[in-house]
């Protein structure tokens, strides 16, 4: 099986891109090699897996060129693709992000002293700048870098000699800049340093000593947004972050997550997509922390709080960002997990019918056999969450480890606890050929593996009750466990049954 760089890229591309990029390796500016083009054809025959075991580069390279395997030219043809490939997305990239491409070639205009052109396109690219009624925060990086190309195509043509309304209005340009720099530069650290409190709270390490927390810690936020006038443009960006960066910080004081989030809503108005999307995102981040340290047994205001806002970012679209239309699939996953868990089984059943044909085109099917899997699980029809399990193509479909998952809890369910020790033999041939890249995640699915394979045994054995009290302590010691309320739940009716068995 070929596993180059160019295959995890050609993976991720949408129907678009699988167009656009033959038209992007045919050209000669890009590739003078029409050998690529030839090899590229065989090999995109066989997305979006590329796992079929005739897969080989032996495979592609006769179909290609109808002659024997050359290693050497393979590879030096293989390499050139791969940076195609990079070159195109990165190009991708740039094309959606008119301000940036925009401010890269008023630079050139300046370097190249083409004062004619420059004067054509500044007032119409001023005009969108100044009309956009919906702002990021990179859009502040994008104004600054407008007025420095301005400043400079004036030192370059003299505009300002001898002229004193000509020097104020520079100025003022500076100012403006140091002005645009500065909402930019806070709105980005303090979102910087948000993930550092995250990463703080779910590993437990202290950044204190970090550089990026001695930065915080000399920063006094308050003093440096109040020297800002309100009737400025764009303050509620200020207002907005320095609530985030107070709600992240107190994450004890309930009454600052809803100031923040009342800010957040009062503002949609005036952000873009991208902006809306990630104060949601961060709202949902900071209701999780705050469930997970939540003092009570079952589930916390803010369990509940999630849904809310997950309710919030579907009626209003909230979702789609620059030119994606598309649910993300993890968005989705999120979505139905956690009104599963609140047993809102009525409206995960709406949910499904609406919203699974709303994900990319390529994962609709096995992201609605997914969702009825787990729907089926959780109202204990696991004949019928298997039956729809068992549809979902795992060649294609990301969230794999969900269905190892989820079928072992199927299967224990149903008593099948042999079926269940075959099955986690698959699941860790399938853990060793595919890396999990986040190293924590996959530290909690294996000692999901470890608890269950466990489990199942003693219930083949019909082991005794300390053999499941030593089990029920090893998953609420395990600092990382997959599933550990179901474990928990199932091991704790165990000992209670064998107990009641024992007294009799």
């Amino acid at each position: 099986m070929i596993s180059n760089k160019c295959i995890s890229i050609f993976k991720s591309f949408t129907r678009e891109e699988l167009k656009k990029f033959p038209l992007f390796i045919e050209s000669k500016y890009f590739n003078n090699r029409e050998a690529v083009v030839f090899l590229y054809r065989e090999i995109i025959k066989f997305h979006p897996a590329f796992s079929a075991k005739v897969f080989t580069k032996e495979l592609v390279y006769a179909k290609a060129f109808n002659t024997k395997f050359n290693y050497n030219t393979y590879r030096v043809l293989i390499s050139i693709l791969d940076k195609l490939a990079e070159r195109f997305i990165t190009y991708r990239s740039i094309e959606k992000k008119e301000s940036e491409w925009t401010n890269y070639m008023f630079e050139e205009f300046n370097r190249r002293n083409l004062k004619a052109v420059f004067d054509s396109n500044l007032g119409k690219f001023e005009k969108i700048l100044k009309e956009s009624r919906q702002v990021e925060s990179a859009f502040f990086y994008d104004r600054f870098l407008l007025n420095v190309n301005k400043l400079n195509y004036n030192i370059i043509y003299q505009k300002i000699l001898n002229n004193r309304k000509a020097v104020i209005k520079q100025a003022k340009e500076l100012s403006d800049s140091a002005y645009f720099l500065t909402v930019f530069f806070l709105t980005e650290i303090i979102s910087e340093y948000i993930k550092l409190v995250v990463y703080s709270v779910n590993y437990e390490i202290d950044f204190s000593e970090d550089f990026l927390g001695k930065i915080f810690e000399s920063i006094d936020f308050n003093k440096l947004i109040s020297a800002v006038s309100e009737d400025k443009p764009y303050y509620f960006m200020l207002e907005v972050y320095l609530k985030q960066l107070m709600a992240y910080s107190r994450l004890n004081d309930n009454s600052i997550y809803y100031a923040y989030k009342d800010s957040v809503i009062s503002n949609l108005d005036k952000m873009n997509n991208t902006e809306r999307s990630y104060h949601f995102t961060s709202l949902i981040g900071l209701c999780y922390i705050k469930d997970n340290i939540s003092q009570t047994e079952g589930d916390s205001d803010f369990a509940l709080e999630i849904l809310n806002i997950n309710e919030t970012i579907l009626e209003n679209e909230y979702y789609k960002v620059d030119k994606i239309n598309h649910i993300p699939v993890s968005l989705y996953r999120n979505i139905l997990f956690e009104a599963l868990r609140f047993k809102k089984f009525k409206w995960v059943e709406y949910f499904i019918s609406k919203y699974s044909f709303k994900v990319i085109p390529e994962e609709r099917e096995n992201i609605k056999c997914f969702s009825y899997a787990h729907l089926y699980y959780s109202q204990s029809e696991f004949s019928k969450a298997l039956s729809y399990l068992e549809k979902i193509s795992l060649d294609r479909f990301m969230y794999k480890l969900d269905v190892y998952n989820l079928k072992i809890k199927i299967l224990f369910e149903q008593g099948l606890y042999g079926d269940i020790i075959e099955s986690i033999k698959n699941y860790k041939k399938f853990l060793k050929r595919n890396k999990v890249a986040n190293a924590s995640l996959l530290e909690s699915y294996i000692n999901f593996i470890k608890a269950t394979d466990r489990l199942s045994n003693y219930m083949l054995k019909e082991s005794k009750v300390h053999h499941f009290t030593e089990l029920r302590q090893f998953i609420i010691q395990s600092r990382n466990i997959n599933n550990r309320p179901w474990l928990k739940e199932k091991i704790e009716a165990i000992i209670k049954q064998k107990s009641t068995l024992k007294r009799k």
